[in-house]
This record gives structure tokens, C-alpha cells and sequence, in this order.
């Protein structure tokens, strides 16, 4: 289950690959959060603006950008990142 206190830990442990708006956030936000995460869950939803933190603690720009790489080329996810980053397409 999780609560402010977890999601306080999420957002330090996973700190490096969030997006730049997301490191600022705070434990306390996760009672707004975890309906609009709920409703991203939800087949056929149409996002909107409300629902953009909640997409990016889902699915982070970096790992999105290299998730791409990976499903284009055929190979592992720890594969594109390596080889992006090799290659300084990317710089994290």
C-alpha cells in the first residue's frame, strides 16, 4: 500500500530518472496524485492536462526516450541505453 511516507521514498530512490517538475514534488502530494495515477490505468482514457504529473511519475521522459530506442531496434532496454549514451544522444 502506499501512502505520503512510500511515496516520499519513490520520489528520493527514483530522483535521477524523474523529469526536472516531478524532483520537486513531495510525499504530501500523493493524495491528489493517486486518483489521477488511477485514471491513467484506465483503458481508453483521454488525458488531460490534470493528468500530465501523473504520466510523467508513470513514464518519465528518459525512460521513455530510451524505451523508444529500444522497441525500434529490437533490444534490451539496458542495450539502447548504453549504446544512446555511447553514442551522447543522451546525456544521463
Amino acid at each position: 500500500m502506499v501512502d505520503e511516507e512510500s511515496f516520499g521514498r519513490f520520489l528520493i530512490e527514483w530522483r535521477y530518472w524523474l523529469d526536472d517538475g516531478i524532483k520537486k514534488m513531495k510525499g504530501e502530494r500523493w493524495a491528489k496524485l493517486a486518483p489521477l495515477i488511477k485514471d491513467c490505468q484506465t483503458e481508453g482514457l483521454e488525458s488531460k492536462d490534470k493528468h500530465n504529473q501523473a504520466l510523467a511519475l508513470l513514464m518519465p521522459e528518459k525512460i521513455f526516450r530510451v524505451s523508444i530506442e529500444a522497441i525500434r531496434f529490437g533490444v534490451p532496454w539496458g542495450c539502447a541505453y548504453l549504446r544512446l549514451k555511447e553514442m551522447k544522444i543522451i546525456k544521463y
